[in-house]
């Protein structure tokens, strides 16, 4: 071979691999949330793995550059592609200061669906973080704040202490959501049933929630759909215990038969008892039932508020029923 043209291959060869060794670009999207994103060059050669470590490592760095722990919102993997069409990785996270994991909170699942509620309808995508996270503890002051200082048997002088952690919880929420809608999500509410839309790599996965009138269980219809293949398409009903104690027999992965307007179905349990999956329902006959959906076991009765339908179009559509 000519050494001029063994030159230009060299040459070439050595671009391709300064190209492929770019660094994470970093981009900080306010005073404590940051996004890291790194293309990775090496075509099929390249590493998943390593090209997700390289940006947790930026991840860490920075977190500790500013004193606190990353705390994710939303990431996402692009596999390679063809024509230049790279694999890429985007990480988006809050840096959190140790201070705000000295004190025990467990934020229960009422105040989680207050905060999202309210944060569905207050936030437009453009206001002041800080600001909205405040109007929206305060609408949840007493789901999130006061039924807690009484569930934990905490004096008053707890107070401020709890809306810190609610105010935290809350931008995390907004943030998410933000992130969720900016990645071709969704996010919405149709009078007490919570909807929410996430873009996954090769599917779309969406959750329509509401909790029954004795605030003690949350039933949520649950499907995935693929983005190119129907294959990844699956449709379940999840029913989660608000109050863990009520099902304190039940373990993982244990058969669990409970009556849904009238028909026995059978699920699996997880989390040790606190979430019963029924991956087999029938959810066509459930969302076409416009009058409140019964939900029956041990003797025990839960009703949760009918679908309406504006919610059962919605679930046709987004489901593809």
């Amino acid at each position: 071979m000519p050494p001029n043209k063994l030159n230009i291959i060299v040459y070439v060869a050595m671009i391709l691999l300064l190209a492929s060794c770019s660094a994470p670009v970093t981009k900080q999207l306010s005073q404590d949330t940051f996004v890291v994103f790194k293309e990775d060059r090496k075509g099929i050669f390249g590493s998943s793995s390593a090209l997700k470590q390289e940006v947790m490592n930026e991840v860490h760095r920075i977190a500790e550059q500013n004193g606190g722990k990353a705390v994710e919102i939303s990431s996402y993997y692009h596999p390679v592609g063809i024509l230049g069409d790279w694999a890429s990785y985007k990480y988006e996270f809050r840096i959190v200061k140790p201070d705000a994991f000295m004190t025990p909170y467990r934020a229960s699942t009422i105040s989680l669906r207050c905060l999202s509620e309210v944060a569905i309808d207050y936030d437009s995508g453009k206001g002041d973080v800080a600001q909205l996270s405040e109007a929206i503890v305060n609408r949840c002051s007493e789901e999130c704040i006061d039924n807690q200082l009484s569930a934990n048997n905490h004096p008053y002088s707890f107070y401020n202490n709890y809306y810190q952690k609610c105010s935290s919880m809350a931008k995390d929420i907004i943030y998410r959501m933000r992130s969720i809608k900016r990645n071709g999500g969704e996010t919405n509410r149709f009078d007490q049933y919570l909807f929410l839309k996430r873009s996954h790599d090769m599917h779309y996965k969406n959750i329509f929630s509401v909790i029954d009138d004795t605030k003690r269980l949350e039933l949520s219809f649950q499907c995935q759909i693929g983005k190119r293949s129907a294959e990844i398409n699956s449709h379940s009903i999840n029913l989660s215990a608000i109050d863990s104690v009520m099902w304190p027999d039940y373990k993982t992965e244990d058969v669990v038969k409970v009556d849904i307007n009238g028909v026995e179905t059978v699920g699996i349990s997880s989390s040790n008892g606190e979430e019963i999956e029924f991956p087999n329902v029938d959810v066509t006959r459930l969302i076409t039932n416009t009058d409140k959906i019964n939900v029956s076991f041990k003797q025990k009765s839960f009703k949760f508020s009918t679908l309406g339908k504006e919610v059962v179009d919605k679930i046709r559509k987004e489901c593809q029923l």
